[in-house]
């Protein structure tokens, strides 16, 4: 919607772009009800799921044409899957299997919301795996999204002090040193989509005192949105090969260790038996 209309305005008389299924709960106060809101319609790779699940079962991707360029985004299930750590790590499978197609990446987003008042032990466990299955020359390529931007009046929340914390102790103890900056950190609130959705559902409101409401976050969403392609535009293309090959040594060092510690074991044993003879 941010790429095919300039205004909120225009979008409300427009058609909604619904690319990808999506839903949330709205509670009506005149009818003291609540409502649960669908757009697009729900598939294998991405439905609605229990609280904690990840929606996006699978990856996905869409192409869109922005001026002269092609913009591929690659949807990704999320991390601390309620279904455990075996789920992320097929996650994280999937992700490189379908990444195996293309040359290169131009850029990779984590995205987290913005008000989260503390980060987990579960969710640093994972942050740490991400960084894991990623080549160290694709750091330059990581972008930080923080949604729900409005919660925090548009400005760097808690979450922004807690991942340059985490990512500081990766750096402290020489895992891997990722940038964390203005310029490679992006804000972003869609509350004006879920208007929009509501207005396109029948739900009435006063159009024009809720549009200037919404518009705020449509206008800096759009610019926030810009800043992003631009910076990922200005950075060096990453090669899959590299974070492929590393991930195929560590898949081989982890199916050596077992045959490595038997040959350990047997040759403890066979030294313990001939000095018994």
């Amino acid at each position: 919607n941010y790429l095919v209309y300039n205004s909120l305005d225009e979008d409300i008389n427009g058609k909604l772009q619904e690319f990808i299924s999506a839903w949330f709960t709205f509670f009506d106060k005149d009818r003291f009800e609540e409502k649960t809101i669908i757009i697009g319609t729900p598939n294998e790779s991405e439905k609605k799921s229990p609280v904690g699940k990840s929606c996006t079962r699978e990856r996905q991707s869409f192409v869109f044409r922005i001026n002269n360029r092609i913009l591929r985004l690659i949807d990704a299930s999320g991390i601390c899957d309620t279904d455990g750590v075996l789920q992320d790590e097929k996650n994280f499978e999937d992700i490189l299997d379908y990444i195996s197609q293309f040359d290169y990446l131009n850029g990779i987003c984590i995205l987290i919301k913005s008000n989260e008042e503390r980060l987990h032990i579960l969710f640093r466990f994972y942050i740490k795996q991400l960084l894991r299955h990623l080549h160290v020359h694709v750091k330059e390529n990581i972008m930080f999204i923080f949604t729900n931007a409005r919660a925090t009046s548009f400005q760097s929340g808690p979450s922004a002090s807690f991942f340059r914390t985490l990512l500081q102790s990766l750096k402290d103890q020489s895992i891997t040193e990722v940038p964390f900056s203005k310029e490679n950190s992006f804000l972003f609130d869609n509350e004006a989509f879920r208007f929009l959705a509501l207005c396109k559902h029948g739900i009435e409101f006063n159009l024009e005192k809720k549009s200037k409401d919404y518009s705020r976050s449509w206008d800096y969403s759009i610019r926030e949105f810009s800043h992003l392609i631009s910076r990922i535009i200005q950075c060096d293309k990453h090669a899959t090969r590299d974070t492929l090959s590393l991930n195929e040594a560590q898949q081989l060092i982890r199916k050596l260790s077992r045959p490595i510690d038997e040959i350990a074991t047997l040759t403890q044993e066979n030294l313990q038996l001939a000095e018994q003879h």
